[in-house]
Parts: C-alpha cells; sequence; structure tokens
C-alpha cells in the first residue's frame, strides 16, 4: 500500500513538472472584453459596464510578474428618482494601472494593480487614484495559447470638487475580464 502511494505522488508530481513552463523572463500581451457591476454609492446612479482592455505581463519569476493594463468601460445610467423618463448619463472610465501577479501553481493567479483612471460622467471630467484587487485563472487552449478568465473589484477614488457638481467619494464595480493572452 505504502509502495503503491508513494508511487502515485512521485508520478503527480513528475506530470505536474513536465507540464509547467518556465516564464521568468518572458512577456504575455492579453486583451479582450470586460464587463462591471457598480457597487456602493454610485450604485443608485449607474448599473451595468461592458468594455475592453488590454495587459502587458513580464514574468520576473516564473511564478511572479509585474502587469500594465490599459482600457475602456462604460456604465450604463439609471433612471433618476422622482424624474420618470430622465436617466444618468453614462460613466465611462479609462483606467491605466500597473501592478503585480502571483501565480499559485500554473493557472491560478492573484494580484493587485494601482493607477490612475480618466472619468467621465457626462456632466464633466476628473482624474482619480485607481486600484484592483484581482483573483483569476488562466485555461490552455488547443493551439496552446491561453484564455485569463479574472475577477475583479474596480475602485476609482476622487474629491468632492473633481467634478463641477459635487461628484465625489469611490466608484466601485465588480468586474469579469475575459482575454485572449497571446
Amino acid at each position: 500500500m505504502k509502495k503503491t502511494l508513494i508511487l502515485s505522488i512521485l508520478a503527480i508530481c513528475t506530470s505536474v513538472v513536465a507540464i509547467a513552463q518556465p516564464e521568468q523572463g518572458k512577456f504575455r500581451f492579453s486583451i479582450g472584453p470586460e464587463v462591471g457591476y457598480t457597487t456602493g454609492t454610485y450604485a443608485q446612479s449607474w448599473n451595468l459596464g461592458a468594455g475592453a482592455s488590454a495587459q502587458a505581463e513580464y514574468f520576473f519569476r516564473d511564478d511572479v510578474s509585474m502587469t500594465i493594463t490599459a482600457g475602456y468601460v462604460g456604465y450604463l445610467g439609471s433612471s433618476v428618482p422622482g424624474q420618470p423618463g430622465l436617466k444618468y448619463q453614462a460613466f465611462n472610465t479609462i483606467p491605466v494601472k500597473a501592478g503585480i501577479r502571483f501565480y499559485m501553481g500554473e493557472s491560478f493567479h492573484i494580484g493587485a494593480q494601482l493607477g490612475v483612471g480618466f472619468l467621465d460622467n457626462g456632466d464633466g471630467h476628473s482624474t482619480a487614484f485607481a486600484y484592483s484587487p484581482i483573483i483569476g485563472y488562466n485555461f490552455r487552449t488547443n493551439s496552446d495559447k491561453g484564455i485569463d478568465v479574472s475577477i475583479k473589484y474596480d475602485g476609482y477614488a476622487f474629491d468632492q470638487n473633481d467634478f463641477h457638481n459635487g461628484y465625489g467619494g469611490t466608484f466601485g464595480a465588480v468586474g469579469l475580464r475575459l482575454a485572449y493572452i497571446f
């Protein structure tokens, strides 16, 4: 029994090592759509968002990489309370962020990004501090490429004086990114 268990563990470890490929010093690029749903204070004014992003990833080690991401997500306006037929204008975000990603095994990853978000709520423009904690998984395709599926929180912190109409605080959204890695 012990011999079978030891041989099984050895076979699993050998197969995992054979699958894993060294990534240190390599670049990866990914591009794909994103969807998000507004949370917090601004969930009453805006809700579902959609857009896309591009990301460059450089591996310092086989299991640690630096990411640089830029994209666009527009959030649809909700109905204005007490004013039937009137909706808030779209809330558009253009995030530019850099971060770090840690791989737990070959595909599962966690990370965080910090940067700047260029915001437009239809009545004014602002620049905000942007941050995103991220958790994800990279799937392999038949052609040995990858698909990155990531769940994240996008936060944009800005001052009340940033928009001329008095908006301020943190605009946040829970999001999903589905990107093709090449």
